[in-house]
């Protein structure tokens, strides 16, 4: 989040990081003090597979997509390209303030793992044959606003069932916390305020021109 405040990725408009939502853009996963990557995780021993396809009707089996490679390079690329603006941004600071960054390093937990990038990971799972009893943490959703029945607002919503900014056509109602909507960063922690202080602005500017709110 530093580098990610100092390139100015916060604040950037949706229309300079690859929304509308369409475009998937590569997030690195961070560490509590280090990198972390697919190959670092394959080093620890743990088994990787594309991603989930479904669980069959009895659930004893889970299918996979073919594209953990693919995974793997969209990652790589995401990882690289954001080394390239952090040095790219360093390189243009004066010499007195770039000596205080370091040169930069491979960091180890990028470097390829062979086994991991030879590796034909299964398309179907069976759990029982593999021991496997519980999912402890997974990731992934699909967002349900079926429980919004108010027409006016689901009807614009974008391709994704989501919205596309905060606005919507019903007087005093704005979207918060998705992806995209104002800002590259909407969706996390680090930019919903930023939209909160918008929709803040505009409530307040629309409660002066009504003196009955």
């Amino acid at each position: 989040m530093f580098w990610l405040d100092r390139l100015g990725s916060l604040t950037a408009p949706r229309e300079e990081c690859g929304h509308p939502r369409e475009h998937a853009d590569p997030m690195p996963i961070i560490g509590h003090d280090h990198p972390i990557s697919h190959h670092s995780l394959a080093r620890m021993g743990v088994r990787l597979l594309g991603r989930l396809n479904g669980i069959s009707e009895d659930g004893a089996v889970a299918t996979f997509r073919d594209d953990l490679h693919a995974n793997i390079a969209f990652a790589q690329r995401g990882y690289e390209r954001l080394i390239d603006r952090i040095e790219a941004w360093i390189e243009g600071l004066d010499p007195a303030e770039r000596s205080r960054y370091p040169s930069p390093t491979v960091e180890p937990e990028w470097i390829p793992h062979p086994p991991l990038a030879s590796s034909t990971p299964p398309l179907d799972l069976s759990f029982r044959e593999h021991g496997i009893r519980a999912v402890l943490w997974a990731t992934g959703w699909r967002t349900d606003l079926s429980w919004l029945r108010v027409d006016e607002i689901r009807r614009p919503l974008g391709a994704h069932g989501t919205p596309d900014g905060c606005e919507t056509d019903v007087d005093g109602f704005y979207w918060l916390g998705f992806d995209g909507l104002r800002t590259c960063a909407s969706g996390t922690v680090a930019g919903f305020p930023l939209d909160a202080e918008y929709i803040a602005t505009r409530l307040r500017s629309d409660a002066g021109h009504d003196p009955r709110r």
